[in-house]
């Protein structure tokens, strides 16, 4: 009997201790089978419509090759709308005196074309681009950028400026005016007989020279505007010298037995460093000034140095022509030297047949291929003048 109701005592204890927390759990928490789900509902943030994109470099007809050259130097990037109404994100529109680029964003464009420039270095033309002011852009392969063309100046003491290193700037420009690239003649081109380099000892003052040589005297000629008049640019050296520089073309046919008029290369030469005015010595006012003797650019032929060892430059014939710079400190500037020139497959440089030179061996002539000319365009070299 105690046995049991100390049984029902347990029971009793057990159900006491039990009843409150049930009782909680009753009024706090729903039945496993009526819990509810909540649903939520995500309202996305609104996304800007892109603007329509297009492969660009393959929506113009534009050859395969060109096609594939200006996306891999990065044009789909820099460009995108659709036909007649592009955007472009920048363009250079400029050059600090510091070399350091103007940008303007944003630039709309109404058309594009192709230009054939008929110049090895550009073999496929350049593209340009017209914006809704009517100005010109162009893509810069050397830039691998959307360029303004630099201003063209035919007053010798108001020249336009370019970057240092930049030289084809310069050259790019030149090649979109049709005046400046232009073909040469048929007579010349039947007249062409190919383009030497040519080194030259001087025995009495144990110096030496290399320099073009065109052998028919019509494949090289200044390269002048629709006015007959060359053009000038300037740039500023490491150094600080500012050199005043004039563009020069050259007949530079890809096959030299059947040469074509439109085969051409360009190279810039330094006319001396930069002086205005007054400074000049009469033979440049007289001589170099277009607007005063006009018929010198027709009559005369431009020569250009390639390289010098010790001092040829400052003791020829032309040595007392007061602003010419030294060929030496402007071939040793940074970006602009001759190693990239090798006279034929021989790993003979030009520095290297100037060294080699003596008065046993005065002259050393080298026919210039069409792969030498197409570097020429990215140097900057000096200048001196001869007569037909």
């Amino acid at each position: 009997m105690n046995r049991e109701r100390a049984l029902i005592l347990i029971v009793l204890i057990l159900l006491t201790a039990c009843t409150p927390l049930s009782m909680a759990q009753s009024t706090n928490t729903a039945p496993p089978m009526q819990t509810a789900k909540a649903t939520v509902f995500i309202t996305p943030s609104p996304k800007p419509t892109p603007m329509p994109v297009t492969v660009f470099s393959d929506s113009l007809g534009l050859n395969a090759d060109f096609s594939a050259q200006l996306k891999q130097e990065g044009i789909n990037s820099a460009i995108s709308g659709e036909k007649g109404n592009w955007t472009i994100s920048q363009v250079i529109s400029g050059w600090n005196s510091d070399g350091t680029p103007i940008i303007e964003q944003n630039t709309k464009i109404v058309s594009f074309s192709d230009s054939d420039v008929h110049n090895a270095g550009y073999a496929n033309g350049i593209l340009t681009g017209v914006d809704s002011q009517g100005k010109t852009v162009f893509w810069s392969e050397e830039e691998k950028a959307f360029v303004r063309p630099l201003g063209i100046s035919e007053n010798i003491e108001s020249p336009n400026f370019y970057p240092w290193d930049k030289q084809y700037l310069a050259i790019e420009s030149a090649l979109l005016n049709p005046a400046l690239n232009a073909s040469f003649s048929d007579e010349e081109v039947k007249n062409y007989k190919g383009i030497t380099i040519a080194s030259q000892f001087d025995k009495n003052t144990q110096t030496s020279h290399s320099f073009l040589v065109p052998l028919d005297n019509q494949s090289i000629r200044w390269a002048l505007d629709e006015n007959g008049k060359p053009v000038w640019f300037t740039t500023t050296a490491p150094d600080g010298t500012v050199y005043e520089s004039i563009l020069t073309q050259l007949l530079n046919p890809v096959d030299p037995s059947h040469p074509k008029a439109n085969e051409t290369e360009f190279a810039l030469a330094s006319a001396g460093e930069w002086f205005n005015g007054t400074s000049r010595t009469d033979f440049e006012k007289t001589q170099i000034n277009s607007s005063t003797n006009p018929s010198f650019w027709q009559d005369g032929l431009p020569r250009i140095e390639l390289a010098e060892n010790g001092g040829w430059f400052a003791n020829d014939q032309w040595g007392s022509l007061g602003h010419r710079p030294s060929l030496d400190s402007l071939l040793g500037q940074p970006g602009n030297n001759l190693n990239g020139i090798k006279l034929g497959d021989y790993g003979f440089n030009i520095q290297n047949v100037l060294g080699s030179l003596n008065d046993s061996n005065e002259q050393y002539v080298f026919m210039a291929t069409h792969n030498n000319l197409i570097y020429f365009q990215k140097l900057l070299f000096v200048l001196s003048f001869a007569t037909k």
